[in-house]
């Protein structure tokens, strides 16, 4: 297993993950996570607001970042540590517009949630920037009794409805 590597390909990707249909994609879902994540915690602080440099990043509660050496690359600012689920619509939306001819679908466990091409690639931005090798990152979302795979195309949508209740 390989990951499309986000941030060789950051050149085309940039302006799919910046522009504003993605923002359509990843606000709702990342204001949604930070939602459950104060209601799980039992914690209230003012939400992320949507502003023209808020990213998913923004949402990130844990200082992985912290510590790691020269520039960072422009795909970390689309990971939140603990998110995978939140932005695995995201990925899927940028992998289908980047490589529209591939089958890019969603596969998820209890675990971990990856945008997989039907072969031998992920998307997982992530577990990418946390320079976890990509097969650790498939068998956390595909090899699992608890993995689903999601018809190629379909968004996972997760959480949204527990999080509006």
């Amino acid at each position: 297993m390989d990951y499309v590597d986000l941030q060789r390909h950051w050149r085309k990707l940039g302006p799919i993950y910046r522009s504003d249909m993605a923002r359509a994609v990843w606000f709702p879902a990342m204001a949604a996570y930070e939602r459950l994540r104060m209601r799980n915690l039992g914690v209230i602080y003012p939400a992320t607001t949507d502003t023209p440099d808020t990213t998913p990043a923004s949402f990130d509660s844990c200082d992985w970042r912290y510590g790691r050496r020269g520039p960072q690359p422009g795909y970390w600012a689309y990971t939140c540590h603990a998110a995978c689920f939140f932005l695995a619509d995201l990925h899927l939306w940028a992998a289908r517009r980047f490589e529209p001819d591939t089958q890019w679908r969603i596969v998820y466990s209890d675990l971990h949630a990856v945008v997989w091409d039907g072969d031998q690639r992920i998307v997982d931005g992530n577990f990418q920037a946390f320079g976890t090798a990509p097969d650790e990152a498939w068998w956390h979302a595909g090899g699992q009794d608890s993995t689903v795979v999601l018809e190629p195309g379909l968004l996972l949508n997760y959480c949204r409805e527990e999080v509006a209740a």
